[in-house]
């Protein structure tokens, strides 16, 4: 897709923990993908990446400013 929206989620430290991505125009209820990153300690690259299919939900879609 050449529209994608993402919608990141950090952890205390200021990593990201989850992206969101979906096509632009999508709707709850819509198919999109969420990735999960894990660490360990204080590592600032994740030891762990995982993808799977996400169904959406209203809290999952950002409004581009």
């Amino acid at each position: 897709g050449i529209f994608q929206f993402q919608k990141f989620t950090y952890d205390g430290s200021g990593r990201v923990t989850e992206v969101i991505e979906y096509p632009a125009g999508s709707e709850e209820g819509d198919l999109g993908r969420r990735i999960s990153y894990s660490y360990t300690g204080v590592n600032t690259y994740p030891d762990q990446i995982t993808a799977m299919p996400h169904t959406l939900v209203t809290a999952d879609l950002v409004i581009p400013t």
